[in-house]
């Protein structure tokens, strides 16, 4: 049990580190596109906030290659950075939406999370 508490407690890490680097390089990206009227799927800000979260694990938050795979990522799914940083800020001004949110968020890295092995009474596997 204390394997998975401290795997949930580095995916929280990452990914407050991934929602703040986010927010502060915002003003960062040029402005060459409008962002889409309608706000973004939840469902969708979830995916994609996962998928940032866990390649800030692998590659590092704030380096160029991790910049190369968030665009990329972004791509995949349509939206700017400025459209998922859109997202973010209202979020910021929300806490009960940004809390379910969260959850909802953490429950993604979850299940994408290899299964850990069960430790019997004995702290053996």
């Amino acid at each position: 049990m204390k394997v998975k508490a401290i795997i949930l407690i580095v995916l929280a890490v990452v990914i407050v580190a991934v929602g703040i680097w986010a927010a502060m390089n915002v003003r960062q990206q040029p402005a060459t596109s409008q962002p889409k009227q309608e706000p973004l799927d939840r469902a969708v800000f979830v995916r994609i906030y996962a998928d940032l979260a866990i390649a800030g694990e692998k590659i590092g938050v704030g380096t160029p290659q991790y910049e190369s795979m968030r665009d990329s990522i972004l791509t995949t799914y349509g939206i700017t950075f400025a459209e998922f940083t859109a997202m973010l800020s209202a979020l910021d001004t929300q806490p009960e939406e940004w809390a379910k949110v969260w959850e909802d968020i953490l429950a993604e890295l979850t299940k994408r999370k290899a299964p850990l092995i069960p430790i019997d009474s004995t702290g053996s596997h």
